[in-house]
């Protein structure tokens, strides 16, 4: 966190919490959106069988799935761009004559 450090209450499954965060608020209400969407949607396929704990963990996992696969596809992406720019560099005295 930088110094500029702002202060902000949301309530997630009906709990409110104090944050305290460098970014801005809207970056915190799409992350209290997202967690708002995955919790739902965890909740529809049981409703009654999940309590607010098994809710959190369940929604942890499927944030964290996201997030691996996103991170997969940047590697794979920065690979791809390495393979281009090697390609590139290879041939680029034919496209400079």
């Amino acid at each position: 966190m930088s110094g500029n450090t702002k202060s902000y209450k949301v309530t997630i499954l009906g709990d409110t919490y104090s944050l305290v965060s460098d970014e801005s608020q809207d970056v915190i209400n799409d992350v209290v959106k997202h967690i708002d969407q995955i919790t739902a949607s965890i909740k529809a396929i049981a409703p009654q069988m999940i309590d607010d704990k098994k809710l959190s963990v369940l929604a942890l996992l499927q944030v964290t799935v996201d997030l691996l696969s996103q991170k997969k596809m940047i590697v794979e992406y920065n690979q791809t761009c390495e393979r281009l720019i090697k390609k590139f560099d290879d041939h680029k005295d034919l496209v400079e004559q």
